[in-house]
């Protein structure tokens, strides 16, 4: 199920390009890649971090004839007459989402999760942005871009000393030289109103929070690098595309799809 961005950014970009909006597919081991998709020969993945970039269709399966949708707690929405595409891809395939298009992109598309350095400086330059302490405060900072040289995000994640829970939570987008281009702060998040269905982020897991970032993504005709979120909430699993306008503003793209009950 799409969730259309609010200004729209995202979708205007691939319906310019391909006519078509991302669609969430699947990771089998026994079959490799699964989407709903009857005449394309070849998909383009936007999948996390280890997984292969185009797949190539090899048969098919019908929806419900693939008993393992409840093990793995994935494509829980099939019906008896969904038939899926199914598609060979390198890299892995544990059973997890991936969004795909059925078409490639114009132009080069590069993907990559290097992990980048921020040194005492750049810190406080973000920590005077989001008006945060510069010492006594549990926290956890990382930076990360397609490449190590190019434009780059932060996360940095804000937590109450004594619940251990998350408080506030920043994405900011740097320029390779770690000049601050943009932001997106939440606040107040340790009260349980950012998310319908939502448990709040704690310490004790690493990668909990908002931003869960899973891949990035330099996609032709983005004014700035994509990201790809797990977005995923108790009742939806989902992924979303997070970039920024041409005006610095961020901006979201979200497929889910409803697991309870899932088989």
């Amino acid at each position: 199920m799409p969730e259309r961005s609010t200004d729209g950014y995202v979708e205007s970009i691939f319906e310019r390009q391909l006519g078509e909006l991302p669609r969430m597919g699947w990771f089998a081991p026994e079959y490799g890649f699964l989407a709903r998709e009857s005449g394309a020969s070849e998909l383009m993945v936007l999948g996390p971090l280890g997984t292969g970039a185009v797949a190539r269709r090899s048969g098919s399966v019908k929806g419900r004839a693939w008993g393992r949708r409840a093990e793995y707690g994935i494509a829980c929405q099939l019906t008896d007459s969904d038939s899926l595409g199914v598609y060979r891809v390198d890299g892995e395939t544990r059973p997890r989402r991936a969004l795909y298009l059925s078409r490639r992109m114009a132009g080069e598309v590069r993907r990559g999760l290097v992990m980048i350095g921020m040194d005492n400086a750049q810190l406080a330059k973000v920590n005077r942005l989001l008006g945060w302490p510069e010492k006594g405060e549990l926290r956890r900072d990382n930076a990360f871009g397609v490449r190590a040289d190019s434009l780059f995000y932060s996360r940095h994640r804000l937590y109450d000393a004594k619940t251990k829970l998350l408080r506030e939570e920043a994405i900011v987008l740097h320029r390779a030289d770690g000049e601050i281009v943009t932001h997106e702060v939440h606040r107040g998040i340790d009260t349980g109103e950012h998310c319908d269905g939502c448990a709040i982020p704690g310490f004790g897991l690493a990668d909990s929070g908002l931003y869960r970032v899973v891949q990035m993504f330099a996609l032709p005709g983005f004014a700035y690098p994509v990201l790809l979120l797990d977005s995923s909430t108790f009742e939806n699993e989902g992924l979303s595309l997070l970039t920024l306008t041409p005006a610095g503003k961020v901006t979201q793209f979200r497929v889910s799809e409803y697991v309870m009950h899932c088989g």
